[in-house]
């Protein structure tokens, strides 16, 4: 996180910097060279350094860790300096609208703009889309909605010059309205600007979704394959600075907790393989009425097999606590081992993994398993169990 506002803040502050010299060069080139545009797209560059510090601040705010006032972070902080950076772009675009307009109305008729305007205005519109193009590269590199909406600010101010130089030209072809106007059209180019940038933050701030229908087809697509998993019932994205939140609700039988703890850790990994900046997942669990439990006599028939197959291993000392679930695609099964309580960790795991392997090669039924190592323990109560080796 350091790292990336330390990149978020060397981008800014280049910006702040050619900001405080274009804003400077256009007001005093508009003043001396009779450019009532220019002066205007010079305040419009003032007001970028507002937006500048906001951002700096907006992103250091964020990326603050969760505490207890904030458990889910600190991400919302972004959204509101995005839409604060707005409400000074609507602002300074009112005021350079309201102002040309006046002139234009009063019917002022001006001598056309100096050289010097033309050439201050090329500037700008060169240096203003070098720093959109940079802005926005480090923005979409780090998700960050106010550098990407600063960035969008840069291009403003290089569309607004753009506006200005052709008012400039048009004026030395006998348009004596043409620079008033052009200044008009840059307050009405600020204004649109303002609400295209607040409408993404004020969606994160209310929750909205925050992905395309598309992306959610798939995901939703992709989760369904998942062995154990029957359907997605609901899938919601929230967007927390440049990090997601996703929430989902999936179908499943009456599976056990471990089931349901693997299912949910397989689930957080496609999503966070397939979404990047996701920061949490959070599956909730549903049981469908489309998935029952098997039939007695091809319950009877697995157990069995389960049996014989366990009864090949030296160690396993006996089955328990199973269950079987079926799905539209096969049978996921569910079953404890018991193995001696001398071996290691490492070689128990071992022998379930074998165990189960070799369960789901000989029987094309089951679709998925899990299977859980107990110390055997002959003196132990135990519940549901299939075979046990006599103390």
């Amino acid at each position: 996180m350091i790292a990336s506002y330390k990149k978020a803040q060397k981008i800014t502050l280049i910006g702040s910097v050619a900001n405080i010299l274009l804003a400077v060069t256009k007001i005093a080139a508009g003043l001396f060279g009779r450019s009532e545009a220019l002066v205007a797209d010079g305040i419009h560059s003032f007001s970028d350094l507002v937006s500048d510090a906001v951002v700096i601040v907006g992103i250091k705010v964020s990326g603050r860790p969760a505490d207890i006032s904030h458990p889910l972070g600190h991400g919302k902080y972004e959204a509101l300096s995005t839409i604060l950076t707005s409400l000074i772009l609507a602002s300074a675009g009112m005021i350079i609208a309201y102002h040309a307009i006046f002139l234009v109305s009063g019917g002022n008729r001006r001598m056309p703009p100096a050289p010097i305007t033309l050439i201050v205005a090329l500037i700008s519109i060169v240096s203003k889309e070098w720093l959109f193009r940079a802005t926005k590269n480090i923005g979409q590199e780090l998700n960050s909605g106010s550098l990407i909406a600063n960035a969008w600010h840069h291009r403003s101010d290089a569309a607004s010059s753009l506006v200005v130089l052709v008012g400039i030209i048009a004026s030395y072809f006998g348009i004596w309205f043409a620079d008033s106007t052009a200044a008009v059209i840059v307050g009405v180019l600020i204004i649109y600007e303002a609400y295209a940038i607040a409408k993404d933050a004020v969606n994160e701030l209310v929750d909205a979704q925050m992905m395309s229908e598309s992306q959610l087809n798939k995901i939703k697509s992709e989760i369904s394959n998942i062995a154990g998993v029957f359907s997605v019932n609901s899938i919601i994205t929230r967007k927390y600075g440049p990090n997601y939140i996703v929430d989902l609700s999936v179908a499943v039988g009456s599976i056990s907790i471990e089931l349901s703890t693997k299912l949910s850790a397989e689930i957080t990994k496609l999503i966070k393989n397939n979404l990047i900046n996701v920061r949490q997942v959070n599956v909730y669990f549903k049981a469908s009425c489309d998935i029952n439990e098997i039939n007695n006599s091809r319950q009877e028939r697995l157990s069995k097999r389960l049996i014989e197959i366990s009864k090949d291993f030296d160690q396993i000392m006996g089955l328990h606590n199973y269950s079987f679930i079926n799905s539209k695609r096969g049978v996921i099964a569910a079953i404890d081992i018991e193995v001696p309580g001398n071996i290691t960790t490492e070689r128990s795991h071992k022998i379930g993994k074998i165990f189960k392997d070799k369960a789901m090669i000989d029987s094309k039924d089951i679709i998925d398993m899990v299977v859980h190592v107990d110390p055997y323990h002959p003196d132990r109560e135990l519940q549901n169990i299939l075979w046990r080796k006599s103390g």
